[in-house]
């Protein structure tokens, strides 16, 4: 815990002055030191404390009074504690004493487990020992973080880490899109971030309809589902932003659980957030169990691009 200087005073001779108001709890010492090179005029000195709203002298806390202190001679009073509002005076009978307060802050946010530390080459060994990560959503990310800085992202649920240029998450493999063979295969990051059992081209027929002709022909057809698989659809309808929805009882809503979006960067982000996108990839881990009123896909921009998704159950194939 670091010690801190808070107040110096080389006072003039008998006049009491105010070293240090405190404005939180310290635990503090006074250094007193006499700087005279004669004997004479004999120098005493006096250390007290001034509680918060004191009023009079019989208030007044002394630490020392009137002591005696030799030509060259120096001393620190012992430890002793102060609180918010509290002020420490000092007084000498010459001009050549020096007054210095050192001060340990007794407050939680300057405890060892709250300071911000720097190890180099140091290694931690032992069982049961704890690191805690800062964490936070994307848009919490602290703009002072330097290349290196790994920190949890509450959106992904996962770590990521700061490189020179952006954020990446800790193993996803963020440096594949750069390779040579994922180049050639024009091969971006969205389209590996997550297995799925089937990857649906998503283009639109002008705003009247989506088509799926990777696996289906004609104008917003019907899709099938398999409950508890994760199905993957590959965006790239700029003007089209793509939802899924479910009914569970009260019409068609968006669905909120079970959704993963990945830009062609690699950026992440989760449930209602991955909705409406028109690029990437966007991965659903399909319910177990339907939703009574079935499921849809639908354009939120373009009512009338809006198809129905059926789900089936693997113990009914």
């Amino acid at each position: 815990m670091p010690i801190v200087r808070l107040g110096l005073s080389n006072p003039a001779a008998n006049t009491d002055v105010a070293l240090v108001n405190f404005t939180g709890a310290h635990l503090v010492s006074i250094v007193v030191a006499n700087k005279a090179v004669v004997a004479t005029p004999v120098t005493k000195v006096s250390v007290y404390v001034v509680p918060a709203n004191a009023t009079v002298v019989a208030q007044y806390a002394y630490i020392c009074s009137s002591l005696l202190l030799t030509v060259g001679q120096s001393f620190e009073t012992f430890r002793f504690a102060v609180n918010a509002g509290d002020t420490v005076y000092v007084r000498s009978t010459t001009s050549t004493t020096s007054f210095s307060c050192n001060a340990i802050a007794q407050e939680d946010a300057v405890q060892p487990e709250n300071l911000a530390q720097t190890f180099t080459n140091k290694t931690i060994r032992g069982d049961n020992n704890t690191l805690y990560l800062e964490s936070g959503t994307t848009a919490q990310r602290p703009a002072s973080a330097e290349t290196g800085y790994v920190r949890f992202n509450t959106e992904t649920d996962g770590l990521e880490v700061k490189t020179s240029s952006t954020w990446s998450v800790v193993g996803s493999g963020a440096t594949f899109s750069g390779t040579t063979d994922a180049t050639a295969a024009s091969i971006t990051i969205d389209e590996v971030a997550y297995s799925a059992i089937a990857r649906l081209t998503v283009t639109a027929n002008g705003t009247t309809a989506y088509q799926f002709n990777s696996h289906y022909s004609g104008d917003d057809p019907t899709i099938y589902v398999l409950g508890g698989a994760t199905i993957a659809f590959n965006l790239s309808e700029a003007s089209h932003p793509f939802k899924l929805q479910h009914d569970i009882g009260a019409g068609f809503v968006d669905i909120t659980s079970g959704l993963i979006h990945s830009t062609t960067a690699g950026t992440l982000t989760t449930d209602v957030n991955a909705q409406g996108k028109t690029s990437g990839t966007l991965y659903w881990n399909v319910p177990v169990t339907a939703a009574s009123g079935g499921y849809r896909y639908i354009c939120s921009s373009h009512a009338g691009m809006v198809g129905t998704i059926t789900h089936k159950s693997l113990s009914a194939i």
